[in-house]
């Protein structure tokens, strides 16, 4: 089987299912066109993993007598009883562009003239307009997760006809239907990048926002701004939405010009200011870390203290709070924390950085990194950060669980005696790295462990386990799995080989795992290679299956023959 780019060539003749997709194309296109064409002979087909199976069929069907040759496109999802054609064109006919985004034919369909209703009602509740639907002009579509629509229409402002685009993302299966983005054509007010100048930015939703942030402002700084009025808000979809807004506002009678940055998340209540600034000041630097006047308020010394408290427990160190000297935020998930400090040791006052993430819709505050300013002991390359006292509580904690893991998974006898050195990373989580000592037999030898933590969803998994100098764990992320025939890898092949019989109403019967590697992702990918029976005859097979345990989710994304062999 060839793959390129997840394409995968699959084997048609005589096989009647890949017959009958392509007359339900053939039937679909014959529909929606007003059209007669009769399906002939299927010439190839193609299939890709995605949210269920793509089919890329090519076929021969006549219109008039005449033969001609058609690529269709098609959409399965057996779980959900789905079947759509995605694209259906004439092979040579560029009609469908690049970049998975498709020509519609008939775009007054019904269900594409209620879409396109949908976008009005939407747009005409927001802005406070009358816009009424005329006609649809064009219909394109992408599969994302789910259906992205690029809908042009005509509609009629106080009696005018005008043009307009709409972007309307849709989730079939879950009932959501959402207008990503509106605009009139021609007017240059929607710019690239996903930041969407917001005609009419004195509306009253925007200038409550903009009020928002001048009393924010104010609490913060005890300052005296007065908003007098928005002169441009912009908009970006992020998780939630970003409001960028320039405003005027007088200080002791004096009118400057401030821009702040807003973000809401409407369905958990949230509003939070991410930067207020007057617009030539450079206090907020690039690359999305702000400086933060007045770093002694209040929140940002508890916030100090917290990490300070936090590296006394940790350390068993007796380090004393005295000021912030500078503190700086970042927008991720949540908010990150930069904060230089002075703290005295036994006496003597240090400096100190601590990096604190707080995600205040949780009550969620965790201290990733503070250290000593000018020590070397922790060293960054990469995002990778020693950790001095590698015998914390926390950290031989950590190590045990590894331990003990190992012995369970090998049937092994490893006893923990100290940790040797701790590094960490920040991921999704965070990345321990600890190379410790064990007895094995009563002989003590090096082992390296690469142990994955969530703290929040209480989650904690043994990526790696080696002894040092075993070269089984190879560079880039994709590690080789020892003891390829524990009882999980096999389950997940037997589970492979179920899918692929399933999908190609095959009768392959699981031998043993070969091989085994695995590579963290968003979860956990496995690359498997297997022996399987197909009528008598022993094959080699691969497969790369993506687990996310936390989901309780499993996909096969890849199944092909690589050797045949004989019985």
């Amino acid at each position: 089987m060839a793959i390129v780019g997840g394409l995968v060539d699959v084997p048609f003749e005589n096989k009647v299912e890949f017959d009958d997709l392509a007359r339900f194309a053939v039937q679909d296109y014959n529909q929606k066109n007003d059209s007669s064409l009769e399906f002939k002979k299927v010439l190839n087909v193609k299939q890709q993993i995605v949210a269920g199976i793509m089919y890329y069929i090519t076929f021969e069907a006549t219109e008039g007598g005449n033969k001609k040759e058609y690529e269709a496109k098609i959409l399965l999802r057996k779980w959900e009883d789905l079947k759509k054609v995605v694209g259906f064109k004439l092979v040579g006919d560029d009609s469908t562009k690049p970049g998975g985004i498709i020509n519609v034919p008939n775009p007054n369909k019904t269900e594409f003239q209620e879409l396109a209703r949908f976008a009005i009602q939407d747009y005409n509740k927001k802005q406070n307009a009358h816009l009424e639907f005329v006609e649809n002009l064009n219909v394109k579509e992408q599969v994302v997760a789910g259906t992205m629509y690029y809908i042009t229409l005509a509609a009629t402002d106080a009696g005018k006809k005008k043009i307009y685009e709409a972007k309307i993302w849709v989730k079939e299966w879950e009932d959501f239907k959402k207008v990503v983005e509106f605009k009139l054509i021609g007017d240059d007010n929607a710019k690239f990048g996903g930041i969407i100048s917001v005609p009419f930015p004195n509306r009253p939703e925007f200038q409550d926002l903009a009020r928002f942030a001048i009393q924010d402002y104010n609490k913060k700084e005890n300052a005296h701004l007065e908003f007098v009025e928005n002169l441009n808000v912009k908009e970006q979809v992020v998780a939630g939405m970003m409001y960028y807004i320039t405003l005027a506002a007088t200080e002791a009678g004096n009118k400057n010009i401030y821009e702040t940055k807003i973000w809401v998340k409407e369905w958990e209540d949230f509003k939070r200011v991410v930067e207020f600034k007057l617009v030539g000041d450079d206090g907020a630097k690039t690359g999305g870390i702000i400086i933060v006047p007045n770093p002694n308020r209040p929140e940002f010394q508890e916030l100090a203290r917290f990490a300070v408290q936090d590296y006394n427990n940790t350390q068993n160190a007796h380090l004393e709070f005295v000021e912030n000297l500078n503190v700086k935020e970042q927008l991720v998930s949540g908010m990150m924390y930069y904060i230089t400090l002075a703290a005295t040791d036994a006496g003597n006052k240090k400096e100190y950085e601590a990096k604190i993430w707080v995600k205040e819709w949780e009550d969620f505050k965790k201290v990733i990194d503070f250290k000593l300013v000018g020590n070397d002991s922790a060293k960054i390359i990469g995002g990778f950060t020693e950790i001095p006292f590698p015998n914390s509580p926390e950290f031989q904690a950590l190590t045990r669980f590894a331990i003990h893991q190992y012995n369970k998974n090998q049937n092994a006898h490893l006893e923990f005696v100290e940790n040797l050195n701790v590094k960490k990373q920040v991921v999704a989580g965070m990345l321990y790295y600890i190379t410790f000592a064990a007895t094995d037999g009563g002989k003590i030898k090096i082992y390296e462990s690469k142990i994955w933590v969530k703290v929040w969803e209480n989650f904690k998994k043994v990526v790696e386990f080696k002894l040092v100098g075993d070269d089984s764990a190879k560079p880039g992320g994709i590690i080789n799995v020892p003891f390829r025939n524990n009882p999980e890898f096999q389950d997940l092949a037997r589970f492979a080989v179920q899918d692929y019989n399933k999908k190609e109403n095959a009768h392959l019967e699981f031998v043993e795992v070969l091989n085994v590697k695995e590579q963290v992702v968003v979860g956990m990918m496995y690359y498997i290679t297997l022996v399987a029976t197909d009528a008598g005859y022993k094959k080699i097979y691969k497969t790369k299956i993506w687990v996310k345990e936390w989901e309780n989710f499993k996909e096969v994304q890849e199944f092909k023959q690589i050797v045949y062999a004989t019985k």
